[in-house]
């Protein structure tokens, strides 16, 4: 096996790599719509009487609204790692692929989809904001809340702000920090410099 062969293996493992991660990604993001479609859908029920051989008794199914915060933030988590796994692939091909490769990272990285910060970061503050929307509905209004109502809120909101907001701007620092910036891991002499040699 020659040096090309083993660099074209290489690279068609990583570009293998991304579309697995990508695949990943697109079912973690069903997984989260699902779930939250099904928590805030068993929320809005309220109550089931259930007949019994004790009467008449009630269960209440207003609390898995309570969940649906966290698990749009778990979910976020693991977007966050897929996503953290292609562009770190990403980054290393801009690098050190081959020049066709460079560029076309490159030009990826400066035409980054910017809608996609806002769907990511937009349905789990979303999530929150209905959730909490809900509370307020089914305790009867805000003077209703109890100190564990705020405390819930309180805390979704910092998980937000950390995993989505705070984790995102991380990834960003890591891998777009010069964006459309070429940097060549070996450095091109210019026509000037190969005249001096």
């Amino acid at each position: 096996m020659t040096l090309q062969e083993v660099t074209m293996n290489f690279e068609d493992k990583l570009h293998e790599e991304i579309l697995q991660t990508l695949e990943r990604r697109s079912r973690i993001d069903m997984t989260k719509l699902t779930f939250l479609t099904t928590l805030f859908g068993i929320g809005t029920i309220g109550k089931i009487d259930i007949i019994g051989s004790q009467g008449v008794s009630d269960i209440t199914l207003f609390g898995t609204v309570y969940i649906a915060p966290f698990v749009a933030l778990v979910c976020d988590c693991f977007i966050l790692r897929e996503l953290w796994s292609v562009r770190r692939i990403g980054h290393f091909l801009s690098r050190h692929g081959c020049h066709d490769e460079q560029t076309f990272e490159c030009f990826v990285k400066s035409m980054r989809n910017p809608f996609y910060q806002y769907g990511f970061k937009g349905l789990s503050i979303l999530t929150i904001i209905i959730a909490a929307w809900m509370l307020v509905v089914q305790k009867g209004g805000i003077a209703l809340l109890n100190i564990s109502d705020y405390a819930w809120v309180t805390l979704s909101l910092l998980g937000w702000f950390f995993v989505d907001h705070r984790g995102y701007d991380i990834l960003k620092k890591q891998f777009d920090q010069d964006t459309g910036v070429r940097k060549w891991f070996w450095k091109p002499l210019r026509r000037s410099e190969l005249d001096v040699l």
